[in-house]
């Protein structure tokens, strides 16, 4: 029985790649969201998204049995639980970040190529989209922890706000938020601010929002700022 109760740990963590690859796809074809209101039949789906038919009703039928969708008759409905999760603009939603996971598995499939060689398995920079996703799996990361860090700040005395690396601008957004006679400066390379612009028109705050293009290892990005903001990202 123990060798049994072994094996079967074994195989669940070995086998959760097809769970992950699951998921990871029903979002990068947008199936989440075209669920996000109401149900719809897999000939439906495949020809709203340009998928095929067969392949499409076989990811369906995984999702139901992961328990993300459920299936009345010949109906599939994404189960409400992870709208804000996984349905674009939900409250804590982290579809960007899957996007990310979903970019990062060709360099964690090398991982033996890596360990034996030294040598990192991404040849080259990011495509431009895979930076995109990227940088907005920043702000999907910030959503569950911004309201903390803030809570333990005091920004009463804040009037210029600098946040260092900035990425899409989450962390400006909320000192805004936060304080209404605060000006936010949010520092990053030139690629990296044109997402952060896109990322944040959406939002009514953004205009005391600055965009501060540059490398922060090289450039100068200013002085008398009242708090300067550095974070790590893994």
């Amino acid at each position: 029985m123990e060798n049994q109760n072994i094996l079967v740990q074994i195989n669940k963590y070995v086998k959760a790649y097809k769970h992950s690859i699951i998921i990871l796809t029903a979002n990068e074809l947008g199936i989440f969201n075209e669920l996000s209101k109401k149900g719809s039949t897999p000939l439906n789906i495949s020809k709203k998204l340009n998928l095929n038919l067969k392949g499409l009703t076989i990811l369906l039928n995984a999702l139901v049995n992961l328990g993300l969708l459920k299936k009345l008759k010949n109906l599939y409905y994404l189960k409400k639980e992870y709208v804000p999760f996984i349905v674009t603009g939900g409250k804590y939603y982290i579809g960007d970040s899957l996007k990310h996971d979903l970019n990062l598995l060709d360099s964690w499939i090398k991982l033996p190529k890596v360990i034996k060689t030294g040598k990192p398995a991404r040849e080259g920079k990011r495509s431009k989209k895979e930076h995109e996703n990227f940088i907005l799996a920043m702000a999907n990361s910030s959503q569950l922890r911004i309201n903390d860090f803030f809570n333990a700040i005091d920004l009463s005395d804040c009037k210029k706000f600098l946040d260092v690396g900035g990425g899409p601008g989450t962390f400006s957004l909320q000192a805004v938020r936060r304080k209404k006679d605060l000006i936010a400066y949010n520092f990053d390379l030139p690629e990296t601010i044109n997402i952060a612009k896109k990322y944040l028109s959406s939002f009514s705050e953004s205009k005391r929002i600055k965009l501060v293009k540059g490398d922060y290892f090289k450039d100068n990005f200013g002085n008398d700022y009242d708090v300067t903001f550095i974070k790590y990202y893994s």
